[in-house]
Parts: C-alpha cells; sequence; structure tokens
C-alpha cells in the first residue's frame, strides 16, 4: 500500500475522483473527512454509477422525443 496516498473528500463529483484516478494510474480511492477515511470507492463504482446516469438519461430523452 502507498504510505501518503492521494485522497478525496465527498464533496467531490465522480468526475473529479475517476480524473484523479486516471492520472495517479491506480484503481480505489480513500474518501476523506476531517482527517478521516469515510468511504472508499473503487473505478468499478465510478463506472457503475456513470452507467447509470447515462441509462436514465437516455430513457428521459426519449420519453421526450415520443411524447
Amino acid at each position: 500500500m502507498t504510505p501518503t496516498p492521494k485522497t478525496m473528500s465527498s464533496k467531490k463529483t465522480a468526475i473529479d475522483a475517476l480524473q484523479l484516478m486516471w492520472e495517479g494510474g491506480f484503481r480505489h480511492l480513500p474518501v476523506v473527512e476531517n482527517k478521516r477515511v469515510v468511504g472508499m470507492i473503487s473505478i468499478g463504482d465510478l463506472v457503475k454509477a456513470m452507467i447509470s446516469e447515462q441509462q436514465i438519461l437516455i430513457e428521459q430523452l426519449q420519453h421526450y422525443i415520443s411524447g
């Protein structure tokens, strides 16, 4: 394990996390609040969340188009 891992606040977006992970070349990211680890996010979590958001957007657009 890395002695001083990159971390992020829970107030950051999924895109922020994905960019940090992509640039750093790692797949897991501790989420920290008030100097305490409150969670761990994986690149798989982010991909699932983004796919889900895209699915919702597609359904809304299809509903809008079809009237």
